[in-house]
């Protein structure tokens, strides 16, 4: 079954480094405007306590953006969901078909391998390469 995750991983590996600098790209586009925010903390604040205490609660702690790590989970970390389920939707539906577009997937299953074996390391190819190449976890 070794082969099979090796096989995974190897496929994936440009999406993987693609999506994951293209992450970071944003990631350090995003940390430029950091000093602008911090910068503009007095004014920002007064406009905070200006709002009604409902509202502030819909949004949670919004007073930790003025942190490096505040600012990073408020403007990127919010997004990570969305940008990963993308990915998975996108890598999830072409985990089978184009092997079995490029005629790989006949040659993997003429092998005495059970089918819900087979895609149980597929899964898991794809999981390793993102926690490999992008650093999660």
């Amino acid at each position: 079954m070794w082969h099979l995750f090796r096989h995974s991983l190897n496929r994936f590996r440009g999406q993987i480094l693609g999506w994951g600098v293209t992450l970071g790209i944003l990631s350090a586009y995003l940390l430029s405007f950091y000093d602008t925010l911090v910068a503009q903390r007095a004014q920002l604040e007064q406009l905070l306590a200006s709002y009604p205490p409902e509202l502030m609660a819909f949004f949670g702690d919004i007073g930790s953006m003025f942190t490096p790590q505040g600012y990073l989970t408020l403007e990127f970390f919010s997004y990570m969901p969305l940008i990963l389920g993308v990915f998975a939707i996108l890598a999830g539906s072409g985990l089978l078909t184009g092997d079995e577009e490029s005629g790989v997937l006949d040659l993997l299953l003429a092998h005495p391998v059970r089918r819900s074996t087979m895609l149980l390391h597929r899964i898991e190819g794809w999981i390793q390469g993102i926690i490999k190449y992008c650093g999660v976890g």
